[in-house]
């Protein structure tokens, strides 16, 4: 699809003349084939990570980056309990060179996210025990002085999901476990929208967001009960007390 979309955008500025050369290379659009959808990604079969899965997983990492969540230790403020994401890790413009903070991937992807309370304690914890203190890398390479490469984190990652047992899982799993609870617990769109980085409401509802059968057995429960709690006759049947 992306292809298509590309070329007969192409064409188009052939039919054109933007640039001022006092005429169009082409007098119409060749390309009259219409797009094809977008394929439904694999990602989207994958459910949300279950608690027992996300302790798994974290157990299953090595020790150094099991929280690898962000950059910077100045990426956290552990007194208002908030932490940024400013930066993303990139080797440059050519994406050559050394490993570096760049720019995040969009403006929407720069933000301030609440940190749970319970998870204070793990990161001063992490960066008491940093190997290097004066980096300011939250994560760090163990053979230089720059941000822990993608790659080893990648690694790493892989290495874990087998041992937690879901070996489907990935980073963007992460992302659709946080926006999918964040939403069953009383979340807003808009909240979810802040909190993983993303302009849209249909971005955040068609690919972070999923159905979680128990969630919604336990969800039409409570309505049922609801429902028929002013019918005597309902509650006889149901021999509610």
């Amino acid at each position: 699809p992306r292809m298509c979309q590309r070329l007969k955008a192409i064409m188009n500025l052939a039919c054109s003349d933007k640039f001022g050369t006092g005429m169009p290379l082409l007098a119409s659009n060749p390309f009259q084939l219409p797009i094809p959808p977008d394929p439904e990604p694999k990602s989207w079969e994958v459910p949300p990570l279950t608690g027992t899965q996300l302790a798994a997983l974290y157990e299953s990492m090595p020790e150094y980056d099991r929280l690898s969540v962000l950059l910077r230790v100045s990426d956290f403020n552990l007194e208002a309990r908030t932490m940024m994401v400013n930066h993303s890790v990139c080797r440059g413009e050519h994406d050559l060179g050394e490993l570096r903070l760049g720019p995040t991937k969009s403006k929407h992807s720069k933000r301030v996210c609440p940190l749970p309370d319970l998870l204070v304690p793990l990161v001063r914890e992490h960066i008491a025990n940093r190997k290097d203190e004066s980096s300011p890398y939250l994560f760090q390479s163990r053979r230089g002085k720059g941000p822990l490469a993608p790659t080893t984190l990648g690694n790493h990652f892989r290495q874990a999901r087998e041992q937690a047992g879901c070996t489907t899982a990935t980073f963007r799993t992460l992302r659709v476990t946080h926006a999918t609870l964040l939403m069953q617990n009383g979340g807003t769109i808009r909240e979810t929208m802040d909190n993983i980085g993303d302009s849209t409401q249909e971005v955040v509802m068609r690919h972070y967001t999923r159905t979680v059968q128990e969630h919604q057995r336990q969800v039409v429960n409570r309505m049922a009960v609801g429902m028929t709690s002013e019918s005597k006759t309902l509650q006889h049947i149901l021999g509610v007390q």
